[in-house]
């Protein structure tokens, strides 16, 4: 999915002052705002939604990059904006880092999987080999776009092969099953399959030798969400991940285990 397709020049602010994150989520909405794609929503409204995704789980995925979205009812296509801020602001990253580059989505209500494809494709981008850094020093619009294109993931997705990495979801909280599965499926991993694993107990007890004693009701199902990806694609599933959870440090309801494969 190309990134030149949704991004507005309008949206395109770069080396502003921001003094916080509420005054990054303010400056966002405003900038959204001027797109006549979002049916004249206001800004309070915008701001709202921004703030509501994000009090789920911050957006930041560290290295100094955030990705605010939130789903509108009133926007018509994708509104994609790009801020950029040299002192950075505190997002609230796992890895403690202030936040420098703000890449948002505001995006229509009725488009769940494109959604999460142009967060991949977002996330793919900023993270390939020098974009960060010269998005940074981009001085207007037109560079900053031409920095992006060059750099577009859009056509750069790789199959893993061999060297792959093995990841596992282990997935208590039935909430967040099905947003993470689509999430999963639109990052087109191989292998991506779903086992409905239940706990030792369940089948113990019909085990002759252990048939005096019942299963403990506390004890749940778990689904257990597998796939295969490129190493190169691991911090971009994460944040993918992530989008959805929240930071995982913080979840009780969610493990991801990733193993290298030879």
């Amino acid at each position: 999915m190309s990134l030149s397709a949704f991004l507005r020049d309008p949206c395109i602010s770069l080396n502003v002052t921001l003094d916080d994150k509420p005054a990054a989520l303010q400056a966002i909405a405003e900038c959204a705002h001027q797109s006549p794609l979002l049916g004249g929503a206001s800004v309070p409204r915008i701001l709202e939604l921004l703030q509501d995704r994000e009090s789920a789980g911050s957006t930041a995925f560290g290295s100094g990059v955030a990705i605010p979205h939130c789903q509108l009812q009133e926007a018509t296509d994708f509104v994609v904006g790009l801020i950029t801020t040299p002192t950075g602001v505190d997002f609230g990253a796992s890895d403690g880092s202030p936040t420098r580059l703000i890449m948002f989505i505001i995006a229509p209500a009725n488009k769940p999987k494109r959604h999460i494809k142009l967060l991949s494709s977002i996330s793919r981008t900023l993270c390939s080999h020098g974009a960060f850094d010269k998005l940074m020093k981009a001085r207007a619009p037109a560079e900053a776009r031409t920095i992006l294109q060059a750099h577009d993931a859009s056509s750069g997705e790789t199959k893993p092969g061999k060297g792959g990495s093995l990841l596992h979801l282990f997935v208590e909280d039935e909430s967040v099953f099905q947003e993470l599965l689509t999430a999963l499926e639109a990052l087109e991993l191989a292998g991506l399959t779903v086992i409905d694993a239940q706990p030792a107990e369940t089948f113990l007890v019909h085990v002759p030798l252990f048939a005096a004693f019942s299963q403990d009701p506390q004890h749940g199902t778990c689904k257990i969400i597998v796939a295969v990806a490129a190493p190169s694609r691991l911090q971009e599933v994460m944040a993918s991940i992530e989008s959805v959870t929240g930071a995982l440090g913080e979840q009780t309801g969610v493990l991801v285990a990733v193993q290298e494969l030879s």
